[in-house]
């Protein structure tokens, strides 16, 4: 809560940033405003007039051959960028056992993207259902097919929040990030417990 020192010290502030504002409008209009005008505005636009001129003069395919090379030149560069970053062929597995395959570490990170971005909240969503899906098949000891079965009805959770959030996660307008990260919280206690057997 602010105390009235730091009323005091916005409204100061708020006074020097207004005063100085009004003091360089007037300098600029009572002193400057010629200067300006004549060491700043005139040449640029005296610049622009002849740039324009000797540009006229030019014919029109050498005009458009510059923008056209310049966004071909950009569009090879993403190109050979793009190929670069994909893995060769069992360069992607190797790296993947070397650093050790961390899905735990994967999913986190989604979950801190998922704030800025809906494509990672159904992605976090997405994998979180198949978790969900693993351990119903381990705790009622069926199969992973009959256990989809089970998550896609829903008879497997009686939490309707819970229930809410695999099946928003399927929807065209997804789940704003509020709604996101309280019923992230609740299903993954939910999976606990079911993981725990409570």
């Amino acid at each position: 809560m602010p105390t009235p020192k730091d009323e005091h010290g916005r409204w100061l502030i708020g006074a020097i940033a207004i005063g100085l504002t009004g003091l360089i409008t007037l300098l600029f209009i009572l002193f400057l405003q010629e200067g300006f005008r004549r060491a700043i505005a005139i040449p640029i636009i005296q610049a622009y007039y002849r740039l324009w001129f000797y540009l006229s003069l030019l014919p029109q395919y050498l005009i458009w051959l510059v923008p056209v090379l310049v966004m071909a030149a950009f569009l090879f560069g993403s190109y050979f960028r793009a190929i670069g970053s994909l893995p060769r062929e069992g360069e992607g597995t190797e790296k993947r056992a070397e650093e050790g395959d961390d899905p735990l570490r994967s999913l986190a990170i989604a979950i801190a993207r998922a704030r800025r971005r809906p494509f990672y909240r159904r992605m976090v969503v997405r994998e979180l259902g198949k978790t969900a899906v693993r351990i119903i098949a381990k705790r009622e000891g069926i199969s992973l097919a009959a256990a989809r079965e089970r998550f896609e009805d829903g008879s497997w959770c009686t939490d309707s929040e819970v229930l809410d959030l695999f099946a928003r996660a399927r929807a065209p307008a997804g789940l704003n990030v509020y709604e996101f990260e309280s019923k992230l919280e609740k299903a993954i206690s939910v999976l606990e417990r079911l993981e725990q057997g409570v």
